[in-house]
């Protein structure tokens, strides 16, 4: 294994925490709707930075490719992916991690439970439309708790930032997610 695909090198790491997952991995289900919509925070991410994310917009062929995320590592301690930059270009790598900054500082308010407070300070126009963008995503994620496949709680991290653990999510954050779906601010950007 390349060095910058080991676990404590990722730029992006999600854990799936369960009983079972001392015996067996997260279903094929509950791990492919978390990294296509890790993919797709990354992606409005970008769009918001370069002031182009509304309602279904998309980054271009070219920037999709700069924006790419693979599976480092996977570590069995509960049931934890690395998400690495499919490209090695330094300047990607470096771009990348100042949006892996912008896409937890628009997270963390789901985690806190004050999202809705956290896009009424925000001063930037265009931070607050990416905020509320997430609520799809983030939801999409946290979803994946106390459904069929046993996960109990689930962690967003960036090793390579230096935080194992930047949100942590579990029935209770799921329970607020699910009642901001019918907020209007977040309704015209979702």
């Amino acid at each position: 294994m390349r060095k910058r695909e080991k676990f404590e090198n990722g730029l992006f790491t999600i854990r799936f925490v369960g009983e079972d997952f001392n015996q067996r991995g997260v279903n094929i289900y509950d791990l492919g709707n978390s990294l296509l919509s890790m993919q797709r925070i990354v992606h409005k991410a970008y769009l918001s930075q370069e002031g182009r994310l509304q309602k279904g917009a998309f980054p271009k062929k070219d920037e999709r490719e700069a924006l790419s995320l693979q599976i480092g590592e996977r570590k069995r301690k509960s049931d934890a992916f690395a998400l690495i930059p499919v490209l090695t270009d330094p300047v990607v790598q470096e771009s990348m991690m100042e949006l892996a900054k912008y896409v937890f500082s628009g997270i963390v308010g789901y985690y806190t439970g004050n999202v809705l407070d956290q896009i009424h300070k925000e001063k930037d126009h265009a931070k607050k439309i990416f905020i509320g963008s997430l609520h799809t995503e983030v939801a999409n994620i946290v979803n994946r708790i106390d459904a069929s496949g046993s996960v109990e709680s689930i962690s967003l991290g960036s090793p390579l930032l230096e935080r194992e653990t930047i949100a942590s999510f579990n029935s209770e954050t799921k329970e607020y997610l699910n009642t901001l779906k019918d907020e209007y601010f977040l309704g015209d950007y979702q």
